[in-house]
């Protein structure tokens, strides 16, 4: 898993109880995260590398790490399909809000790598579906993911329709 918090998630599933998650944030995702910012310091990237391999070789003994090699002999060859769909109005005016906002101007300004990418997957959502960044508090446990959300997603609830359903799937411009 190249997202520290699915990886927690899955140790977690395998192994209930191997790690607190404040413990596994503070001890293991926060340091190795850091050492891989543009702007790491060596120390902070050579603290990175010893938690990334204390990591590993803690959850080595449940985890099995299947290589890309391994699995070419068993799964039949992989297959791409591209499907380009139009975005739909409301997922226009969501992008172009985003885009502009001051959050946004900041991150680029700042040169937020771990940001930037929270940026880029609550863009690649509200191309997915506007259903993915709706207002957190209007959606159901079960639909939040584990992602950290940048709360400018918070502020494009102005938006979105009077009773805008995200349960209801938009099926224009497709």
């Amino acid at each position: 898993q190249n997202d520290l918090d699915e990886f927690f998630a899955m140790v977690n599933f395998c192994n209930p109880g191997f790690m607190d998650y404040k413990k596994y944030r503070d001890v293991f995702a926060r340091p190795i995260l850091e050492g891989r910012e543009p702007g790491a310091t060596p120390e902070q990237r050579a603290e990175s590398v010893q938690r990334s391999s204390e990591l590993l070789k803690r959850t080595s003994r449940f985890i099995i790490r299947r290589t890309k090699d391994l699995l070419c002999k068993y799964l039949p060859p992989r297959m791409e399909q591209v499907v380009f769909c139009r975005l739909s109005p409301l997922q226009v005016s969501l992008y172009r809000a985003f885009l502009s906002s001051t959050t946004i101007s900041s991150i680029i300004h700042n040169g937020q790598a771990a940001a930037a990418l929270s940026a880029i997957m609550s863009l690649r959502k509200i191309c997915n579906h506007p259903a993915l960044i709706y207002p957190n508090q209007q959606r159901t446990a079960s639909e939040d993911d584990d992602e950290e959300e940048i709360p400018e997603t918070e502020k494009l609830a102005s938006l979105f329709p009077t009773g805008f359903d995200p349960h209801i799937p938009e099926t224009e411009d497709c």
